[in-house]
Parts: C-alpha cells; structure tokens; sequence
C-alpha cells in the first residue's frame, strides 16, 4: 500500500519532504560507526577550518586525542577557542603538504572555508593572501603519533588533499582510515581529477566505504564527493553482520 502511495506521488509529480536532519543523523552515524570499527584513537584533522568538524566529532561521543591544522591565523584562533579546556585535542598554525616550505594561502573573506593554497577559479574572490609554513606529514609523524595509535586522517584543503596524501610518504600506511574531499569540477586551479585521487588511494590499500555528494551544480551536476576509506586489515566486524 505505502509503495503504491509513493508510485502515485510520483505520477503527480509530488516532491518528497525535507529531511535533511534525518540524512545528516544518517551520515554522522555511518561516520561514528566507521570510527569504532577502525578503533580509531587519534583523529587528524588537516584544513580545520574554525575547528567545527572537530567539535562535531566530540559532540557525538569521540574520546580519543584530536590534532587539528589549519593556516588561516583567524580561524586557528577559533579553534584555539574551541579546544579550549580540551586536553587531548591540539592545534597547530600550519598547512600539510607534500613538501617542507612557505606557501600562499588565498583566503576567501566571504567565506573562509573556501581558502585554497591553490588558485580558485569557480568560487568567491580572493579578499587576501597569506603566507603559511607547509610541513609534511610523514616530517611531524613521530611527534604525533604514538606506537599504540591507531590513526584516521581527515583533510579537507580544498583541492590540494592529494599533496597531503603524498605529504605522508611511508606513514600513509600507518594510516588506517581517511576522509578527502574529490573535486568533480576543477574548483581550484592545478586540482587533480577525483579519478586520480581514486587510484592513488586504491594503488595505497585503501577501499572506498562511502562516496557522499557534497554540492551541486545549479543544473544537478555534483561539484565534489566527500570520500570515505579504510584498509580492510584495520576493519573489525560490524555489530550485526
């Protein structure tokens, strides 16, 4: 009965409800879930942005240590005041990159997620250009990370994830869960095709848990995915299966 409703809705051209909060409750348990079958106890958070995600991942019950980099002064001091009273969440004034150095970052005033160490072409204008140390990951490891850790590494930089991929040379494979963003459409100038992205994370040992549409162009096309991915060696069995 209900599925001859749905059909007859769909004749008369009847759009569903919203139901953005139950998706979103959806997707942050999937992520949660993801995070206790990886036995997840350090969370790296690359391009934190204001510390928001982060603060999420607290707020739905991650008690493992937090290291957030972002090298947008402004926002780090936002995180700053995030983490504040948060012993076990730090955070660093910095970009991870595939190479040691000083970069340009463009920030993006209108809204600072945006900010690229890569040239925006589809976005709003640049309002500033900071220069910001870039360190790879694989230079910072050893301090970060303990022997027992079990590592999930987010890194949302806005078109130039894949430099902090190959930023963690051999400790990628100490690495046993991530979250990149794939840009679809050339967002930023010299991002790589997210097929790319792909093939390097298969080529790495990863598998793909979830591929989650992001944003949308005005005439329906995704703009970029938000990819999730584990090696199946650190996966334990989903309660129930």
């Amino acid at each position: 009965m209900i599925t001859r409703l749905g059909f007859a809705a769909l004749r008369a051209g009847i759009a569903p409800p919203a139901q953005r909060l139950v998706t979103r409750y959806q997707e942050q348990w999937a992520f949660k879930r993801l995070l206790e079958r990886l036995r997840i106890t350090l969370l790296l958070d690359v391009g934190a942005n204001d510390g928001s995600w982060a603060q999420s991942v607290r707020l739905m019950g991650y008690k493992g240590r937090i290291a957030s980099f972002e090298p947008n002064p402004t926002e780090y001091e936002n995180i700053r005041s995030r983490a504040a009273g948060d012993s076990d969440w730090s955070a660093e004034c910095c970009a991870l990159g595939s190479a040691e150095g000083t970069l340009s970052l463009n920030v993006i005033g209108s809204n600072s997620v945006f900010s690229s160490l890569l040239t925006p072409t589809k976005t709003p204008p640049v309002s500033k250009v900071v220069p910001v140390p870039v360190h790879r990951l694989d230079g910072i490891w050893d301090r970060l990370v303990g022997n027992d850790d079990r590592v999930f590494l987010k890194t949302d930089t806005q078109g130039y994830d894949l430099h902090v991929l190959q930023g963690a040379g051999e400790r990628l494979k100490d690495i046993a869960g991530l979250q990149t963003e794939l840009n679809v459409v050339k967002l930023y100038k010299d991002s790589p095709h997210y097929l790319s992205v792909l093939e390097f994370l298969e080529s790495n040992g990863f598998e793909v848990t979830e591929l989650r549409p992001l944003h949308h162009t005005k005439e329906g096309f995704i703009l970029e995915f938000d990819c999730f991915a584990a090696r199946a060696s650190a996966m334990t069995t989903a309660a129930g299966a």
